[in-house]
């Protein structure tokens, strides 16, 4: 039984050398770390969300080929997203009201970070109108 998988630790699939797995034993590793894999975790924390009821939270991740990730946020403040390691990103939080005639749209500033291995939380706070 052959399967053809690829390395990690680059994000082109061109770029990637094949790695043959088949049922013979071999003395080879194919052990890696996983600091080396291209996709890093982006902690973002939800500073101070007021009134979260009367709002549905979406954290926007933007890149340098625009909006990468529109996720909604759940009841917790720390939300997790995923994006390439070294690149240059832009983090945003918006609440959107659940009675548009009663309460005004809230935005949090665009906070720029590069994505690293271990990287501090990037916390974003929204201001409602």
């Amino acid at each position: 039984m052959n399967s053809r998988v690829f390395y990690p630790g680059v994000s082109d699939r061109t770029k990637a050398k094949p790695v043959v797995v088949n049922d013979k034993a071999t003395s080879a590793s194919y052990d890696f770390e996983a600091q080396s894999l291209p996709v890093v975790p982006i902690p973002i924390v939800l500073d101070e969300i007021a009134e979260s009821s009367r709002y549905s939270w979406h954290v926007l991740l933007e890149g340098e080929q625009g909006v990468e990730e529109d996720s909604r946020a759940g009841r917790s403040n720390l939300h997790l997203l995923y994006g390439v390691r070294g690149r240059a990103y832009r983090a945003e939080l918006n609440g959107f009201p659940n009675d548009p005639l009663k309460d005004d749209y809230c935005r949090s500033e665009q906070k720029p970070f590069v994505a690293l291995n271990g990287m501090a939380p990037v916390h974003l706070l929204a201001k409602c109108k």
